[in-house]
């Protein structure tokens, strides 16, 4: 993940160069965000785009940091828009402004009571407003609609550059919202109807589906605007009730099955690619026309009709001669093939015979064009009979002639002429057909005349047939001369694409003139014998057999024609037709076309374990919910591209009805399709649960076989249901243990704390550009999830540094450590600026107590130099005594350093051995009264009346109930025990003096812990101590004590300007108060990024501080930190090298 943002406006720079995007450009750029609000909006949530500053671009794709936020509901009610009650509706009330300047006149049209350019002025009614706002939000509301609609504006751009700060670029779009093709030309008609649906000012008008859009995005080229009708967005649909509403949209969808674009050979015929004209074909060759009869050909007549009605069966060899017309054979045979393909694969038979076309005009469009359509069509097959001279048979399927649908309708729409749905050739004439039509062309009182052209005009088909059986030979001629390609320059690799067919029209075909003979010669015109594709009158077919004149239409049946016409949806109409006249109503018909949004119900999409389904073939999660969701009842679609795994979806949804015991039918348009489930239901031996239909009267037979099979096989097998359930779930747990280390694995890549695919786009982005940190390194590095929540401002922060010439990164900024003190005083600029002139003159005092001194002054950080301080300070005594020495354990010093500690140690035993002794006193007397005790019991114990004083009885039980004289053998006596705890208190009393004595003479605090602390030092001495024992240091340390208090200040002032510098040498603290100096002025604009940094852990604080990192060497170090810790706790991940994940991703 690049940690580039860019202004969204940045990329309006760039479209703006640019003249616009391209449609690739802008549904990747787009894409993403559009359907992360979908995402969002299927848990109920929006992106939130309060703000166009919100959004960014990254270089890439433009986005928003969103994870998503609730519906707004505001006080106010949401605007409705306006029922129509009048005889009129006004649209919008528009403004006219001219500009003229000199020559130059302009003039603009907009709605300007539809846009508000005052914000402070409340909104009254929905209008459109500046800078990407909505009405909608302004008064409080935002969801879905609401945010469709910003969307829209924010496509709008990116399609066309438009900046809708500028309230001049918003009043133009709105002018020009309804013709936004010429914004941007190049882009795909779909990109400016997805615009144009997004961004209406009433929220009823807006595209109510973000899936919608997005689907329409997705597949731009498949999608049409021109057939696209959304049929809740049209007046009708919302006047009607239910129930007519219903017929209404039936009557919409059956519109949309005719196709009345110049593609559909069913309104705009020609006999080019897969038609055969029987009635040229037909004419005999080489001979003079005026021998040709007419039972030599083949058109509508009494011989035609008795062969076609009544035979049924039309030898086809009898009329045409195939081995003359070599092309005759192969059209007829791929005709045949197509029939049969399309029979197979849709159980559908396309193959149609033209009985009769009708020449017509359309005045609407263009009344010079003469149009050629079929008008009577007869289902026939076509079957070849192999022998010596291969045969075709012409079988006709039924008499009843259908009436070009597509025709009919088309001609109702334009002029009101009606048509019968078929005629039966059998029962009824062609001629009443046309005298039907005659009549209802006369009552328009057009003065267009209908003709019956039933006789051909021979000669003129004899010219045409003659002329294209020449030409036909001729290429089959030069086909069969063995044309060799090895000549031609021609490739199919997808680099390099050069057709062998552009490579033989470019060497054989096209004419080749001196490219200067054109500028010479104006009366070459290369190609002038070709067709030209338009001209002031543009025909789609040529009619060679009269003139065009639009006042006379005619139906002719001279021009029979065979081939395979688009006609599987044309058998649809008729099922509509039937539908609107019975009336038949159905629930999943009112669902699907219901003006209310569909309710998500996300428990259908809850995780489901292995032990609830039931799949046979592999099946991915998103399958496998689907199939879960049709357990609910509810009604759905499945959609999507080929391959996208839709027969797989289908089998495990039938093998999930089968395992419960639930019966199952699966229609499909395609024969392939269906053969498709069944095979894979057969290889899964489930075959003989199911029953193949391709054609309810064909496979009768094989039906009633296939389920005898099933049911006898059925008896003979002996299942145990118990043997196969235990089977079952045996697999289903081994399955479960996988995928549950599996589920751990994507959890942790997915929703980790941070999640690891994050690390990896991360460290994949600057893994060969950055240099790892060693492992040491590592632990002082912060984690990924710390830079992540602070991303933004550091980022923030460093563009500041460079802007302000502040240097490069956060370390090059010399008071990014100020402290929180300094910060909040009223004038920190001020103090900050005292505090660094103090500690300039504390450094340069320092600097030249260090110069004068005599012995070698060492280079060090303010740590350093703070420990020598210290130590100073704990060796001043020490130094006062000019006892040193006592540091190195050779010096004399040393010696008797050692020999007062033996004594101690000595006196340190006795003490001991006596505090031992007088283990058992319960308790205790101390010093004092342990002296005034022996001296009381001496003088009462020895005087002979004892046993008369009362004050000898109290000391004796005092002394009694004080120490333990049943823990000896032989009880001591009181004197013995009072005289050994007065030795123990003198020992103790002599160990005290004497330590006093030795830390007297030798300067120390402490003389236990100090001697110690000295031993440690003469086998490892300190970096200070041996500096300070090379020579003589006395002078040195007595300086350094001087100043001790003014380094504690400059110590103090560092702290507060710099936080933590304890890594600085002096000479880069006097670097940094130097560059401090400067940097004052601009203590406010980073007084929040320094409070910002204040709040980090140390670690990042550290490294900010001291190391020069961009945001890109944060990210790689921090999301490597936080890898190598899931490799350490996790023993997934443990077992996976980073060089293994990373390399195949860097490279």
């Amino acid at each position: 993940m690049s940690d580039y943002k860019a202004s969204f406006f940045s990329l309006l720079d760039e479209v703006k160069d640019h003249g616009g995007s391209t449609t690739a450009d802008f549904i990747a750029r787009v894409l993403p965000l559009i359907e992360k609000a979908h995402f969002l909006r299927s848990r109920n949530l929006v992106l939130g785009i309060y703000s166009i500053e919100d959004i960014y671009f990254n270089g890439r794709i433009i986005s928003i940091d969103s994870e998503g936020k609730e519906f707004r509901t505001g006080e106010h009610k949401i605007f409705k828009k306006p029922k129509q009650r009048y005889a009129v509706e006004v649209s919008g009330n528009y403004s006219e402004i001219s500009k003229i300047e000199g020559d130059d006149y302009d003039q603009h049209i907009y709605d300007d009571e539809a846009i508000q350019e005052d914000f402070e002025k409340p909104i009254t009614k929905p209008v459109y407003l500046a800078r990407y706002k909505s009405w909608d939000l302004e008064t409080g509301h935002y969801d879905t609609i609401t945010e469709i609609f910003t969307l829209g504006f924010i496509l709008a751009s990116v399609a066309y550059g438009i900046d809708f700060r500028d309230i001049d670029e918003l009043k133009r779009f709105i002018e020009n919202r309804e013709r936004l093709y010429f914004y941007n030309k190049d882009l795909h008609p779909t990109i400016h109807h997805v615009i144009r649906e997004m961004t209406p000012l009433y929220r009823e008008d807006r595209a109510p589906s973000l899936e919608e859009i997005i689907a329409k995005l997705k597949n731009y080229r498949d999608f049409n605007p021109e057939n696209y009708v959304d049929l809740t967005d049209t007046e009708g649909f919302r006047k009607l009730n239910l129930s007519d509403r219903g017929s209404y949209i039936l009557d919409k969808l059956k519109r949309r099955l005719f196709d009345i674009s110049r593609r559909n050979k069913l309104l705009y015929f020609n006999d080019r690619g897969g038609f055969l004209n029987l009635t040229e074909a037909s004419v005999p060759m080489l001979l003079d026309y005026k021998n040709i009869t007419e039972k030599d050909l083949i058109f509508w007549n009494a011989h035609i009709q008795t062969q076609f009605i009544s035979k049924k069966k039309v030898n086809l060899n009898r009329y045409l001669e195939l081995d003359k017309n070599r092309f005759l054979s192969p059209a007829l045979n791929k005709i045949r093939l197509e029939a049969r393909k399309s029979k197979n694969e849709y159980g559908f038979d396309q193959l149609r015979v033209v009985v009769a076309f009708l020449h017509w005009y359309n005045f609407k469009e263009s009344e010079d064009e003469r149009i050629s359509s079929p008008l009577l069509l007869l289902p026939v097959s076509l079957v070849k009979k192999k022998g010596v001279k291969d045969r075709f048979e012409l079988n006709v399927n039924d008499s009843e002639a259908e009436i070009n649908p597509v025709l009919s309708y088309y001609l109702k729409d334009l002029y009101g002429i009606e048509l019968p749905d078929f005629i039966d050739l059998e029962t009824s004439s062609i001629e009443e057909l046309v005298q039907s039509i005659k009549n209802q062309i006369s009552l328009g009182g057009t003065g267009i005349e209908l003709k019956w052209r039933d006789q051909p005009k021979i000669q003129l088909i004899h010219k045409l047939a003659k002329r294209n059986f020449k030409l036909k030979k001729r290429k089959l001629s030069n086909r069969n001369s063995g044309l060799s390609t090895r000549n031609y320059d021609y490739s199919y690799d997808a680099q390099n694409v050069k057709p062998l067919g552009l490579a033989i029209f470019n060497n054989l075909i096209a004419k080749k003139h001196n490219e200067l003979e054109y500028i010479i010669n104006e009366d070459i015109n290369p190609y002038s014998d070709l067709a030209v594709a338009e001209r002031r009158r543009s025909f789609y077919h040529t009619d060679n057999d009269g003139d065009v004149n639009p006042l006379v239409w005619e139906v002719d049946t001279c021009n029979m024609t065979i081939g395979n016409f688009k006609y599987r949806k044309m058998s649809l109409v008729r099922d509509y037709s039937e539908i609107l006249k019975a009336d038949i109503k159905d629930e999943v018909f009112d669902e699907l076309f219901s003006e209310q949004p569909k309710k998500m119900n996300l428990d259908g999409y809850q995780k489901s374990g292995l032990a609830d389904l039931y799949p046979i073939i592999q099946s991915d999660p998103t399958q496998s919910q689907a199939v879960l969701r049709a357990r609910s009842g509810e009604n759905y679609i499945i959609q999507g591209p080929p391959g996208t795994g839709k027969s797989q979806t289908i089998t495990n949804l039938i093998a999930d009805y089968v395992a419960r015991d639930q019966k199952v039918l699966f229609v499909c348009e395609k024969r392939a399709a269906l053969d498709v489930v069944f095979h894979r239901l057969k290889n899964k031996k489930l075959d003989e649960l199911c029953c193949l239909i391709h054609d309810s009267q064909t496979d009768k037979k094989a039906f009633i076989m296939n389920l005898k099979d099933t049911y006898e096989a059925f008896m003979k097998k002996d299942m145990s249901t118990s043997t196969l359930s235990r089977k079952r779930e045996k697999i289903i747990n081994q399955i479960e243990t996988h995928l549950g280390k599996l589920e751990h694995f994507h959890d942790t890549m997915r929703d980790g704390m941070p999640p690891l695919f994050e690390l990896f786009q991360e460290l994949i982005t600057y893994y060969q550009t950055k240099e790892k940190l060693s492992d040491n390194e590592l632990i002082y590095v912060p984690f990924y999830k710390e830079w992540k929540e602070n991303e933004t401002w550091i980022t923030e922060m460093i563009a500041q540094i460079k802007l302000n010439n502040h240097g490069h990164n956060i370390s090059d900024y010399a008071l990014n450590g100020l402290s929180q003190g300094l910060l909040d005083v009223p004038n920190s600029k001020g103090v900050v600026l005292e505090k660094i002139e103090a500690t300039v003159s504390l450094l340069d005092r320092l600097n030249e107590l260090l110069d004068e001194q005599e012995v070698t002054v060492r280079t060090q950080s303010v740590a350093a130099w703070r420990l020598e301080f210290d130590f100073a300070s704990k060796v001043s005594k020490i130094v006062a005594q000019n006892a040193l020495g006592i540091f190195d354990s050779s010096t004399i010093a040393a010696s008797n350093l050692d020999n007062f500690n033996r004594k101690i140690e000595k006196q340190k035993r006795l003490y001991l051995r006596l505090l031992e002794e007088n283990k058992n006193w319960k308790q205790k007397l101390n010093a004092v009264d342990a002296k005034i005790a022996q001296e009381q019991w001496q003088r009462l114990d020895g005087s002979f009346f004892k046993f008369l004083n009362p004050s000898w009885y109290r000391i004796k039980n005092q002394l009694k109930a004080a120490y333990n004289f049943r823990a000896h053998n032989i009880a001591p006596s009181i004197e013995s025990v009072l005289k050994t705890l007065n030795e123990e208190y003198a020992a103790l009393e002599s160990l005290e003096q004497q330590r006093e004595e030795a830390a007297d003479k030798f300067g120390l605090e402490d003389f236990v812990s100090d001697y110690e602390w000295i031993k440690q030092q003469q086998l490892d001495p300190d970096d200070i101590i041996k500096s300070w024992m090379a020579t003589d240091h006395t002078s040195y340390v007595n300086s350094l004590l001087g100043f001790k208090l003014d380094f504690e200040q400059f110590d103090e002032n560092l702290n507060q300007l710099f936080t933590n510098c304890d890594h600085h040498l002096l000479s880069q603290i006097e670097d940094k108060l130097q560059r401090g100096k400067p940097s004052i002025h601009t203590i406010g604009l980073f007084t929040p990024y320094i409070m910002q940094l204040q709040s980090t852990s140390k670690e990042m604080q550290d490294n900010l501080r001291r190391k020069p990192w961009q945001t890109g060497d944060i990210a790689f170090h921090t999301a490597y930190k936080s890898l190598k810790e899931v490799y350490d706790k996790e023993p997934v991940f443990s077992q996976t090298s980073e060089d293994i994940l990373l390399v195949p991703y860097a490279v």
